[in-house]
């Protein structure tokens, strides 16, 4: 299908997203109605996934900018040559590859920075930061249960608390002005659930760092799509949001060019890759994670990973299966 092709349907399609997110039920998806109807479908259309194939995660050898991304995953100079690989020896087995990159506003929640807090700070024995959420007009929100419960409501000991000492005003007004904070305080209908965030660095902030290395192959076809830009809520997955209520275009997109099964490749294997694989089995898609075409950020949640992904159903591959896999009749 040709660019311009492409380029109607997603128009179409992020007008009705847009269109819809009135709706509290928006991007809500359960395991039962929504896959049924679409494993219960004669799609047969395949896409190829890349996650977050950014400079914000690259290694300084393969970045735009010659710089280590400032979330830098180990691997992903060598994870670019798999993943072209793939591209330009089997790009026949796909009908529509789709780039999906993290962009970030400024104080987004899940810097650290935000909480006075330093990076990478729930991998240090705590439990991450527990934040409340609320799924308020088709928008999520969250907000940190230390500023809706009280600080007297948590055990710092255990799990990690705002450092309100060292959180600057400005990021404390932009935590606080989060929907969130003021909706989950008199949670009467019990709207609000809890979740924890983990602490990352600064990374790919919009207009900041958005480039791509120049060693990986693209495009004019490839869909790009942006995640992350609430500043409220965290985004790992291609499909929606982590509350999993704030869809992006993704699905409707993939629906509307009758695509079934999905290979997934880029980083990171423990966090997007296996957020994508989850909201694409909800939604009844085929997966196919291309193991040796991902990288990951931490070993044990690496494995944890795999082990999730497999359990769902996704079927885990290696880029010598996709290699040798036959192109369809009259593919190129």
């Amino acid at each position: 299908m040709g660019a311009v092709a492409i380029a109607a349907i997603i128009a179409v399609t992020v007008a009705v997203t847009t269109s819809a997110s009135g709706d509290d039920r928006t991007g809500t998806t359960t395991e039962g109605s929504t896959a049924t109807e679409a494993s219960g479908s004669s799609k047969t259309g395949t896409a190829l996934i890349l996650g977050a194939m950014q400079d914000c995660f690259m290694e300084d050898s393969v970045s735009s900018t010659g710089k280590n991304g400032t979330l830098r995953v180990e691997g992903t100079a060598s994870v670019i040559d798999v993943i072209n690989e793939i591209r330009q020896e089997r790009g026949c087995l796909f009908d529509v590859v789709v780039r999906s990159e993290d962009d970030h506003p400024r104080h987004h929640i899940s810097f650290a920075s935000t909480h006075g807090l330093p990076p990478f700070a729930h991998t240090l024995g705590k439990l991450g930061l527990p934040i409340m959420c609320r799924d308020f007009q088709g928008r999520a929100s969250c907000c940190p249960t230390y500023w809706v419960e009280g600080p007297e409501s948590q055990n710092c000991d255990r799990v990690l608390c705002p450092d309100s000492s060292n959180m600057t005003e400005d990021a404390r007004e932009r935590v606080l002005a989060s929907p969130a904070c003021e909706l989950c305080l008199d949670d009467i209908n019990n709207r609000c659930f809890s979740t924890r965030q983990q602490m990352w660095p600064d990374h790919c902030v919009q207009n900041e760092e958005s480039g791509i290395p120049p060693s990986l192959y693209t495009t004019d076809g490839d869909i790009v799509l942006k995640r992350g830009d609430n500043p409220y809520v965290d985004a790992y997955s291609a499909f929606a949001d982590n509350t999993n209520r704030i869809p992006t275009p993704l699905h409707a997109i993939l629906e509307q060019l009758e695509i079934h099964t999905l290979y997934l490749v880029g980083v990171a294997t423990d966090f997007g890759i296996l957020y994508t694989a989850t909201h694409a089995r909800n939604r009844g898609y085929n997966v196919v994670v291309v193991l040796d075409a991902t990288r990951h950020i931490n070993d044990a949640s690496y494995e944890a990973a795999i082990q999730q992904m497999e359990e769902e159903g996704s079927t885990v591959v290696y880029a010598k299966d996709v290699l040798a896999m036959e192109c369809p009749d009259g593919a190129n």
